[in-house]
């Protein structure tokens, strides 16, 4: 397959991003894949919930904590058709640190065994994994041999700016800067006017918004193509895209913008649930409204809350050395 038609496989399949990883001579089923000396690739790829577990270190004498999120992974072979590699994951190691893509290859009914096995081409230099994620939390990884078609093609193609070794590309306008194309549709949305709430399905379809707080962001989020998802990834190519609500125009307002909604994994929350939590570090709404439990409030690092008694820590990561 050349890259024009892996591309027009990834629309078929509803890929919103996609990402290139330029394999190392150590990116092999042996070693693992490389994805980063730290957490960002987890911002990129939708991935189950992480799991921390205990395992020996062959380096050292030692037990260490390693945490593990298994992905939806998809292998595409040369004739467009699709296999599930059902023991995909990431793997974060700390003490190294290193996150690496594992279990590509385990299960699978059809993958690029060759071009991974280290005994055959999996050493091969200038290999390229394309990854192609949906809303639905599915990738769809096609690998290419250097020689390949779709590896020269590449090069007609914008590469976007990362925080990861993975490499965003620019597929559906190769030839437009990202920011230009967010600019001209948020222009685009800005002379729509005044626009009815909505919230976008992942199949398409669109339903009312109303009454949710939430309901500026869902319409300029379906407006922008943005199906209602808790991904941490950015928005749109590349860039994470925010609603600001005011009640007046011309009026200086001061309102809090979330860049992301944490939900506890563990403790009181997660053992026992939303009301026994409320119950024990919750507080009496400030506002007067009649039997109503509140949780919530600016947290700083290490400043115990008034009104809950918690406190944010930085759990993991040494101060001292500046290392997770």
């Amino acid at each position: 397959m050349n890259l024009e038609q892996i591309f027009e496989l990834f629309k078929t399949k509803n890929v919103r991003r996609v990402f290139v990883k330029k394999l190392a001579p150590n990116d092999n089923s042996k070693n693992q894949l490389y994805f980063g000396g730290d957490l960002s690739v987890l911002n990129i790829l939708p991935a189950g919930d992480v799991i921390a577990e205990q395992t020996s270190s062959e380096k050292k004498s030692k037990t260490f904590t390693r945490f593990k999120a298994p992905l939806n992974f998809f292998w595409v072979d040369k004739n467009g058709n699709i296999y599930l590699a059902p023991k995909s994951q990431l793997i974060f190691y700390p003490q190294y640190p290193e996150m690496r893509f594992s279990g590509f290859l385990s299960g699978a009914k059809w993958s690029p065994r060759e071009l991974m096995d280290p005994n055959k081409r999996g050493r091969e230099a200038g290999r390229i994994l394309i990854l192609g994620t949906t809303e639905a939390g599915e990738i769809f990884g096609y690998l290419a041999s250097y020689h390949s078609f779709a590896n020269r093609e590449l090069e007609s193609y914008t590469l976007l700016d990362s925080d990861s070794v993975l490499e965003e590309v620019a597929w559906l306008a190769s030839s437009k800067n990202s920011e230009t194309i967010l600019l001209k549709e948020l222009k685009r949305i800005h002379e729509l006017e005044w626009i009815h709430g909505k919230r976008l399905k992942a199949d398409g379809s669109t339903v009312v918004c109303e009454s949710n707080p939430n309901c500026g962001g869902y319409t300029m989020e379906a407006e922008l193509g943005i199906t209602a998802n808790s991904y941490a990834e950015p928005d749109f190519m590349g860039w994470e895209v925010k609603q600001y609500g005011v009640k007046k125009f011309g009026k200086n307002a001061s309102n809090i913008v979330t860049l992301m909604t944490p939900e506890p994994d563990a403790g009181v929350y997660s053992d026992k649930g939303v009301l026994p939590f409320l119950r024990q570090f919750g507080y009496p709404d400030q506002n007067g409204r009649f039997d109503r439990q509140n949780f919530g409030g600016i947290y700083r690092y290490r400043t115990e809350s008034r009104l809950t008694g918690l406190r944010l820590e930085l759990l993991g990561y040494d101060t001292e050395k500046g290392k997770i």
